[in-house]
């Protein structure tokens, strides 16, 4: 489903369609004949919205799962728009909209039945402050398919694998100007983008692209 054209552009590969609860008929027709046992959400986005809205019309348990500090993100932002405020400023500002963005995503995932956390510091965060059952959902990696067995490189380069949007607060640059001032010219930075499914290799001298089925050759 395509937004439309009142979206709030997040950041480069993020987006709220403020318009995108006009699908709800459609959505929950489609619902209604998929007679779904559970509806799973991982965040208070426009699709996390409005499927948490359909799972309670349609007396569906809900689940959420959390993937992204949405406070730290706003107050990160924030921050960076109010560079030319004082420090004690900006501090006091984005201290107050990080508690707010806090507790108003909490407030979301206090509509689910149970949810998912990737680390046991968020569980506990989302246990106590909204009273639902949080499991541990474990980051993992295919470690079989992303063996160094194959690799085709005879180099002795140093690797980073990355998967993840690109936004400033990743910090993928850090590693990458690192490698350009380092003696092993052949150091790669490895940079997955989950939107296209892309895989970036930026090196000191070079930039390529690589089908998915080659990322772990490299």
């Amino acid at each position: 489903m395509k937004n439309s054209r009142a979206v709030l552009q997040l950041d480069t590969n993020l987006a709220f369609d403020l318009l995108f609860p006009r699908h709800f008929g459609r959505i929950r027709a489609a619902l209604k004949r998929f007679r779904p046992d559970l509806v799973h959400v991982t965040g208070p986005g426009h699709c996390g919205i409005l499927g948490a809205a359909l799972a309670y019309q349609l007396g569906v348990p809900l689940a959420a799962s959390w993937h992204t500090n949405l406070h730290e993100f706003a107050a990160r932002r924030l921050a960076r728009l109010l560079r030319l405020f004082p420090a004690s400023v900006r501090r006091a500002l984005c201290g107050f909209a990080e508690h707010r963005c806090l507790d108003l995503t909490v407030q979301f995932y206090r509509l689910a039945r149970f949810l998912f956390a990737p680390n046991p510091e968020l569980v506990d965060m989302l246990t106590a402050r909204t009273g639902r059952p949080t499991h541990l959902m474990l980051r993992g990696i295919d470690t079989a398919r992303f063996s160094p067995e194959h690799r085709q490189h005879s180099d002795n380069g140093f690797v980073i694998g990355y998967v993840g949007r690109l936004s400033p607060e990743k910090n993928v640059r850090m590693p990458v100007d690192g490698s350009v001032h380092s003696p092993r010219r052949e150091r790669k930075i490895a940079v997955c983008c989950c939107r296209r499914w892309e895989r970036t290799v930026v090196a000191a001298d070079e930039t390529a692209h690589l089908p998915a089925h080659c990322a772990a050759q490299n």
